[in-house]
């Protein structure tokens, strides 16, 4: 081939093959800098929000001062018009209302607030070989190995019977104790590294620690390490084990997010699936003005354990909302 024809060649498959580019090889500085600031604000976002309820909580929070309001039906709307509507302190819908009437479409961006995570079960406290433990149950798809061994943080609410709310948060602080599971040393382990990943390590031995000393209050009696850790929690918070009925309690990584790599480029943090998304679709909301199309931000719960629920996108409340916003405007 002569040089005029691989010339020619070289040409017509620049031409024609797709050849990616860096993205850093694209962007210009002025946007390389703004991606990091949202970045950051990003990941005070996931260190804020480690459960479903406090990603509700930060978004109602953070909607007062871009003038958003409640939604009651039967309300009056013009365009530009901002409202919210919260369902069971658990998910969210947050809607700019656009020029053009419902009957010409929305703009819908949609995603999911959960995480997998390790949730405490009702009456969880037991006492076994000299230990305290919580018994727990995981919450949607986890590799069950990834959370042994792994600094935890209790987060939640308790309702007491008289209606009192209590919210827990141990751990995120450096002051804070953390939880494990736990999981056996490596020369203890010939056993266990025979077996597959999912024969090794199972749900029900996802249990955590509480505590291991005795109670001084009852030297002869049993369970004094479970009582030692009831006598903790009701002089540090006021509960009793009656108290965990009604609680919603999750052990989730006490971990924060951090940069990754040399050039900071990456970002480990738990929760990434799908508060990115959420996060993102938050911020652009936010912004909206006086849209075309009304615009509608879907922060949803349950995805992880298949949408369903009161919470979930099985149930009425988006479906609801819309049939209420149509009514308003004769659609």
């Amino acid at each position: 081939m002569s040089d005029n024809e691989n010339k020619k060649a070289k040409e017509l498959k620049k031409k024609l093959f797709y050849d990616p580019d860096n993205g850093y090889d694209r962007i210009s500085k002025e946007d390389r800098d703004a991606t990091f600031a949202l970045s950051h604000e990003y990941a005070s976002f996931l260190d804020q929000c480690k459960t479903e309820g406090e990603c509700v909580e930060f978004v109602t929070r953070m909607i007062d001062k871009y003038g958003f309001r409640p939604f009651t039906r039967g309300m009056r709307l013009a365009p530009g018009d901002k409202v919210f509507t919260v369902n069971r302190a658990k998910s969210v819908i947050l809607a700019v209302i656009g020029k053009n009437s419902l009957s010409k479409g929305a703009n819908l961006i949609g995603s999911h607030i959960d995480a997998p995570r390790i949730d405490v079960r009702t009456i969880p406290l037991y006492e076994d070989s000299g230990i305290c433990l919580f018994k727990t149950h995981y919450y949607g798809g986890i590799k069950k190995y990834q959370w042994t061994t792994l600094p935890l943080e209790l987060r939640g609410n308790i309702v007491k019977t008289d209606g009192t709310k209590i919210s827990v948060s141990i751990g995120s602080k450096p002051s804070d104790p953390v939880f494990i599971i736990t999981d056996l040393l490596p020369h203890l382990a010939s056993d266990q590294m025979k077996k597959s990943l999912a024969e090794a390590f199972t749900g029900e031995g996802l249990n955590v620690i509480a505590g291991t000393i005795p109670s001084a209050s009852d030297k002869d009696g049993s369970e004094r390490i479970k009582l030692a850790v009831l006598e903790y929690l009701y002089h540090s918070i006021g509960i009793t084990e009656h108290d965990f009925i009604s609680a919603d309690l999750s052990f989730v990584p006490a971990l924060n997010a951090r940069d990754v790599g040399f050039d900071r480029s990456l970002m480990g943090a738990y929760g990434h699936d799908d508060r990115v998304c959420s996060f993102a679709a938050f911020q652009a909301i936010l912004k909206s003005k006086t849209p075309e199309k009304t615009s509608i931000c879907l922060l949803a719960d349950k995805e992880e354990t298949g949408s369903d629920g009161t919470t979930g996108m099985q149930s009425q409340f988006f479906d609801t909302f819309m049939a209420d916003l149509c009514e308003i405007q004769g659609v």
